[in-house]
């Protein structure tokens, strides 16, 4: 006899590795079930208004990335915004996309919520990089990781041996740790394999 239980599923890995179309793959899934989805994004992602999206690359201009999916999506900007979101919304299934936006408030108030409701089959999704440019990991998403009932650890491509990769490198002068992609060309940011992955200091 099934025993509903709500649950907390991680999807975590580098730039490149297919976070997001897995995402919407457990969407779609859901849905054709007709569960209640809602999904929510960081301010910080400005890429596409109202939406997630997948990539892909362009074949007519290298290295140009165009959007080969998307769903619509709510921007939370607080603790209170996320609350009343849930609240009018009542979904079944709670996808949060760029985890390592958010600040630590994110962690509490999803851990309230699965207690809150551990006794139905309410599940969060949570997408993510799990470390930064620098290999240092983001501390919300680490959160998220210990508390997950289950982890999907994806892997890309490195964009310079192609090996499988699990780092991210940050290309330009830039050291912020938190910086968007504007999501139409890989200039800023590429998969790495352990051996052609570099961080700053190794560059100076």
């Amino acid at each position: 006899m099934h025993t509903p239980e709500a649950t907390l599923t991680a999807i975590v890995g580098p730039m490149f590795s297919g976070k997001t179309e897995e995402l919407m793959r457990l969407i779609k899934r859901a849905q054709i079930v007709k569960k209640r989805v809602l999904v929510i994004k960081s301010p910080v992602d400005q890429r596409d208004e109202g939406h997630v999206v997948t990539r892909s690359l362009d074949p007519s201009q290298p290295g140009t990335f165009i959007v080969a999916g998307k769903h619509p999506a709510h921007t939370v900007h607080d603790a209170l915004e996320f609350r009343q979101l849930v609240e009018a919304h009542d979904p079944d299934i709670l996808a949060i996309d760029e985890t390592q936006f958010f600040g630590d408030w994110l962690v509490e108030e999803v851990s309230a919520l699965l207690e809150e409701r551990k006794g139905s089959d309410f599940q969060v999704i949570i997408v993510g990089l799990d470390m930064d440019f620098m290999r240092r990991p983001f501390a919300t998403v680490a959160a998220f990781l210990a508390l997950a009932n289950e982890v999907v650890k994806t892997s890309a491509y490195c964009f310079v041996c192609l090996k499988p990769a699990n780092f991210t490198q940050k290309n330009g002068a830039s050291k912020e740790r938190i910086e968007a992609d504007p999501g139409k060309s890989s200039k800023i940011y590429e998969a790495r394999c352990r051996s052609c992955h570099k961080i700053p200091s190794d560059q100076e």
